[in-house]
């Protein structure tokens, strides 16, 4: 899910403002690792090369390279949603969500995190190594699927402030 992962970073990370501002994204297998490889907008690009952040894919906490307190602290200037969840279907959901977490059964070493509908269903599952590299794959399947409305996110470790900023 590594095109997801790309899409979702790029996103909560605020280097592209949507998806449409990416052009192409190149998945290159090197020796040592994997490369992502994003064209963006070129009024992105420029914005991107005045931030001097360190914005590696990380699993720790988002204080990490930040350089101001704004930096650290993204707060949305408007409500984001307006849907109330009915306590059952959020127990639901998490009931079925060990189901869906494929690497978690095979590795007992991965988080996950789940979109789900307003009845608990789940929508989509990722999963990795990190929590917030499987909220950022989960963000960006999300979006590049067009199914945020009405859902809820649940996710196998502890949500962190970060993590919430993200979602």
């Amino acid at each position: 899910n590594l095109e997801d992962f790309a899409l979702g970073f790029s996103i909560t990370e605020g280097i592209v403002k949507k998806i449409s501002d990416i052009y192409s994204i190149e998945i290159e297998r090197q020796e040592n690792g994997i490369e992502l490889k994003i064209e963006i907008a070129s009024e992105y690009f420029a914005n991107l090369k005045e931030i001097r952040r360190n914005l590696t894919g990380r699993t720790g906490c988002g204080l990490c390279g930040a350089e101001s307190l704004s930096q650290a602290m993204r707060i949305p200037k408007t409500k984001i949603s307006n849907y109330y969840f009915d306590s059952k279907n959020i127990l639901k959901a998490l009931e079925i969500f060990s189901q869906n977490q494929i690497l978690q059964k095979k590795t007992g070493a991965t988080h996950a995190s789940a979109l789900c509908q307003k009845d608990g269903i789940i929508k989509i599952t990722r999963e990795d190594v990190g929590r917030h590299i499987a909220l950022d794959k989960l963000i960006g399947a999300s979006l590049k699927d067009e199914v945020t409305e009405d859902s809820f996110v649940i996710t196998s470790s502890r949500a962190s402030y970060e993590m919430v900023q993200k979602i």
